[in-house]
């Protein structure tokens, strides 16, 4: 459950926070175990999730075997859509997909505002600190 949010006691209360702040990567390619090939593509990146129940801020390694795949392919198998074709760096779940042409259909809600309330579920408090890129995630939420 790559995509569940969880609750780490921080000295004070605790604070919801994606699994990879914790340390988990969701790895591509071997049943969730790392890549034993080895290589470049094997090292985790920064990603971006978007699921049902919000934006995830994520670490993703790709499989770097002879058959593997592109990412593009692998992320497929993984059912996350990715949101470009090359070196992508943001998906979206298959179920989120699913959900945003549900409530196109019958809401008339625009991508726009699908998003918006996505991220308002995420971090009600904040949503702009929400990220929508690689970019502003590695500028606002290092992931060490």
């Amino acid at each position: 459950m790559p995509f569940h949010w969880v609750e780490k006691w921080n000295g004070e209360y605790f604070e919801r926070m994606d699994i990879s702040q914790i340390g988990h990567t969701i790895s591509l390619g071997h049943g969730g175990a790392p890549c034993p090939s080895g290589g470049l593509d094997t090292s985790a990146i920064n990603f971006i999730v978007v699921d049902t129940n919000g934006v995830h801020k994520t670490r993703v390694s790709f499989c770097n075997c002879v058959n593997k795949g592109t990412r593009v392919q692998q992320l497929m198998k993984a059912r996350l859509f990715p949101a470009s074709t090359d070196q992508p760096t943001t998906a979206f779940s298959f179920g989120v997909l699913k959900d945003f042409h549900l409530q196109t259909l019958k809401s008339k809600k625009s991508a726009y505002d699908y998003l918006g309330a996505l991220r308002r579920l995420t971090n009600n408090a904040n949503p702009d600190d929400v990220p929508v890129s690689v970019l502003q995630l590695n500028s606002i939420f290092p992931l060490t």
